[in-house]
Formats: C-alpha cells, structure tokens, sequence
C-alpha cells in the first residue's frame, strides 16, 4: 500500500510539474514588472540620429527603468515610470531630458485578464498575456515584462 500511495504521488508531482509556463493563468501577477517595450503611432527622431522609429525607448534612451511591482501583501502596487522631457530646438532637432520616477502607490484590480491600475480617478487597464501586461495610453503602446 505505501508503494502506491508513493507512487500516485510521484505521478502527481510529475504531471503538475509538466504545465505549460506561457499559460496566462500560471505566471502569477505578484513580482516586479519591467517596461520593456514603448512604441508610438508613428515615428520620430529624438535621438538626431536621421532616422525616424517609434521605439520610443530607443530613440529617446529613457523609461528602460520604469518597473510596476505587485505584491500579495498589500491592495496597492508600486509604479515608477520614468518620464520624459523633449524639447525641440529651431533648427528641428531634439533636446531629450530623461527624468526619474518616483515610486506611486496605486490601488490595483484584476478581472481575468485585465488588471487595471488607478491614478488621480484614471483606470488604466492593462491586459495580462502570459508573462507581458500591455496597454495603451497617449498614441503609445506600453508593454512590461516579469522579470
């Protein structure tokens, strides 16, 4: 009988051990978030390098430091998003000042799929795709990955 048991719970632990990791449901919300991706409708060239990309990350070599962290512990999550100061200049080039976030606590709800972040009576609604939370917001696609 304890062979059995032993064995039912090595069968046990071997197919739970085998789920998918890209399923939505098996990566948990709870950890640090890091953007990963920040492109806009169309292209522009901060960087004065004469070409043109609407990777705004690339061009403008900020927000590569911009987390949201969740945790279990608390109803509220951690969002530090850098933010962006760009000045055109009269000959058409681009000053670009990148400045740091500073961390917010923002209350957060997950329905399925979505999680929705509030700040100052905004909900953004990002949606949660395996191991990305997307969402869009002033002509950019965000996107953080868990890290």
């Amino acid at each position: 009988m304890k062979k059995l048991i032993l064995l039912t719970a090595i069968a046990a632990f071997a197919f739970t051990s085998c789920n998918n990791d890209d399923d939505n449901n098996e990566v948990s919300l709870f950890g640090t978030w890091k953007l990963t991706k920040a492109t806009l409708n169309a292209g522009i060239d901060l960087n004065n390098d004469g070409t043109a990309s609407t990777n705004l990350i690339t061009e403008s070599g900020c927000l590569n430091n911009s987390t949201v962290i969740f945790t279990d512990d608390v109803a509220s999550a951690i969002l530090k998003m850098q933010s962006i100061d760009v000045t055109e200049e009269d000959n058409g080039d681009y000053t670009v000042l990148c400045e740091d976030g500073v961390d917010e606590y923002l209350p957060f709800t997950v329905s399925g799929d979505n999680v929705t972040l509030t700040s100052d009576g905004v909900n953004v609604i990002f949606v949660k795709n395996g191991n990305k939370l997307t969402t869009g917001m002033d002509g950019a696609i965000l996107e953080f990955t868990k890290q």
